[in-house]
């Protein structure tokens, strides 16, 4: 069975998710509070058929990457703006100052 590829019509609809990632990112970074941070623990399977607690993450490592997010939500942030800058600028006009349609589906909608 062949997969198949989905690629986005245009750049807009990238921008657009490429701020709802950046969205989610934010929100998840607003979600923590460093001083509540603990330990995480999981249960890990021993060779004779039991579990015992492990821990998966420590709070160190959790707030080590918390603060690495942290340094890469503006260099996002900055990505984002540079590909909407560039967008604007590479956008084609007729003449006359008409936009010009970016895919044929979009001549296709038309009623």
């Amino acid at each position: 069975m062949a997969t198949t590829y989905h690629k986005h019509l245009t750049i807009e609809e990238e921008l657009k998710w490429y701020e709802i990632k950046i969205d989610q990112i934010q929100s998840y970074l607003e979600g923590i509070d460093l001083a509540q941070l603990k330990d995480r623990t999981g249960l890990k399977e021993s060779p004779k058929g039991g579990a015992y607690p492990v821990v998966v993450a420590t709070r160190e490592q959790q707030a080590k990457s918390f603060m690495d997010l942290m340094e890469k939500l503006p260099k996002l942030l900055f990505q984002l703006d540079e590909l909407r800058n560039k967008y604007a600028e590479k956008e084609m006009r007729t003449r006359g100052d008409v936009e010009t349609k970016h895919t044929g589906l979009d001549f296709s909608t038309k009623a």
